[in-house]
């Protein structure tokens, strides 16, 4: 809701599925995409598409065949709300204090922890698989920490019902983010593993970069180029260090 703040409620379309886009002969792009209510394709004429839909965006597929997502580890992660993790938490000794964040690494697995000003705490369960189809439920959960983690780990996971599982995965490095009117932005052009905790930041920092760009040339491919070019390198170094960190990471585990 603060991203919608100051802006026209009729330019946003929710409950779509982007399929792609196709150039048009004047210069301008069509953006196809699909409702929840039907699987029509249906399009909208625009001057410029900048994407932003992550890692599985369809605009980046279709600009790079070849740049496939590369997975690294299963992951499960929560909240906690207070009323659950006051008890868990009580002794800070014991625990962890107001406002803190932790991380533990075992051998292959891991953990990072937030304790909110609110009293939540977030978590994140770490580990690496052959098998990423695999699913744990949360009595595998608890059993897998017990006796390795801090005793109140296991509490904490055995006191969260709803969680969010998924694959922690990255993009290759590319070199190529957009054509004609059409660019990436954020994880859609370089989604980095969670190491470094910078995917937000390097975000924010291809907005700043690409509102430059237009400022200085306008609403036009050149400013899209621009701002590929001056990100393009920066974004690979966080790319690259973020894997060598995450490595270094389950090494260390691994060594333990």
């Amino acid at each position: 809701q603060s991203l919608r703040l100051g802006l026209p409620d009729d330019i946003f379309c929710f409950g779509s599925d982007v399929q792609g886009y196709q150039e048009c002969v004047d210069g301008r792009v069509e953006l196809l995409y699909h409702t929840e209510r039907s699987d029509e394709e249906k399009s909208v004429n625009a001057k410029v598409i900048i994407d932003a839909s992550g890692i599985r965006s369809k605009i980046r597929k279709q600009i790079a065949p070849d740049s496939q997502s590369v997975p690294f580890c299963k992951a499960y992660m929560a909240v906690l709300p207070a009323d659950k993790t006051k008890s868990i938490m009580s002794d800070p000794k014991k625990s962890m204090t107001s406002r803190e964040l932790g991380f533990i690494v075992g051998e292959v697995d891991g953990m990072t922890l937030a304790t909110l000003e609110n009293g939540d705490v977030w978590w994140t369960y770490t580990y690496f698989d052959d098998d990423l189809e695999s699913s744990m439920d949360q009595e595998e959960l608890v059993k897998r920490v017990q006796g390795r983690f801090p005793p109140f780990i296991a509490e904490l996971l055995g006191s969260t019902e709803d969680r969010v599982e998924t694959v922690i995965a990255d993009l290759p490095v590319s070199w190529k983010w957009g054509e004609g009117m059409v660019t990436l932005l954020g994880d859609s052009a370089h989604a980095q593993l969670p190491a470094l905790g910078l995917g937000c930041s390097a975000a924010f920092a291809d907005i700043e970069e690409l509102c430059k760009q237009i400022d200085s040339n306008g609403l036009c491919e050149s400013a899209l180029r621009r701002y590929e070019r001056w990100r393009m390198p920066q974004t690979a170094v966080l790319q690259t260090a973020s894997r060598f960190t995450f490595g270094s990471m389950r090494n260390l585990g691994s060594q333990k």
